[in-house]
Parts: structure tokens; C-alpha cells; sequence
């Protein structure tokens, strides 16, 4: 699919990414989705053909199919991964644009990340969704 179409992006599509996904579906939303297996995010769209789910195999694709300010969710593991996902989708974001760390970081390192993105010209939120360790 082309152009901005979805509400909002899920990059994680776990039990917690997965559902929350379905959740937004279920209220309405178009909701783009990424994982980094394929057949995960294609799995749940086509367990859910009813649903307002949008597959993205890319990161790129993932963010031009969001409507400005684009709202990013991530439910991913805690640690490095958050990092890794960070470092490649910022560059893809512009101003105004929202990333939420919606997983199990420890806050010390949603700490860290608030404050290095501090820069930026996006906005970034580590809303922590469980515990942390």
C-alpha cells in the first residue's frame, strides 16, 4: 500500500504488540504494523481480515504509510533491541512525530533514551507497559 493511510504504527507484534494492535483495530484505527519477522506481521493480517491492518516488510514503508504527526508504537524486548530499532527509525522521522518505548525497559535506560533524543526533532515517550528489571 502507498501513501499515508494508517493512524498509527505497532513495531512488535508479541503478545503484548500483537494485542495492542488489535485493540486500536478494534475502535477503528488503521494501524500499520512491523515485526521483525515478516510472517508475523503477514500472520496477523490475515489472522484478523477483518481488521484495519496494514503489513510493512520495511521500516521505510512502515513510517510513509503513517499520517503526520506519525505516532510509533514499540513493544519490543527491553535492552538492546529498543536501541537498535531507535537508532533506525529515527533518522525516518520528522518533527512533531511521536515514538513510544511501550515495552519492558528498564527506566534507567528510558531515562538515557529520553535524554539523547532530547535533540531531536521528534518526540520520544517510555511509557513501559510492565515492570521493567
Amino acid at each position: 500500500m502507498i501513501g499515508t493511510t494508517c493512524d498509527v504504527g505497532v513495531i512488535g507484534l508479541g503478545v503484548m504488540g500483537g494485542g495492542l494492535a488489535r485493540n486500536l483495530a478494534s475502535r477503528g484505527y488503521r494501524v500499520a504494523v512491523h515485526s521483525r519477522s515478516v510472517e508475523t506481521a503477514q500472520r496477523l493480517v490475515a489472522q484478523h481480515l477483518d481488521a484495519q491492518f496494514v503489513a510493512y516488510a520495511s521500516l521505510e514503508a512502515f513510517v510513509r504509510a503513517l499520517v503526520r504527526p506519525r505516532l510509533v508504537l514499540m513493544l519490543i524486548p527491553a535492552g538492546q533491541p529498543v536501541d537498535v530499532v531507535i537508532a533506525r527509525l529515527g533518522p525516518l522521522l520528522d518533527r512533531d512525530d511521536v515514538l513510544v518505548d511501550a515495552g519492558n525497559s528498564h527506566f534507567s535506560d528510558t531515562e538515557r533514551r529520553g535524554a539523547s533524543s532530547a535533540s531531536e526533532p521528534w518526540r520520544f515517550v517510555g511509557m513501559g507497559v510492565s515492570g521493567g528489571s
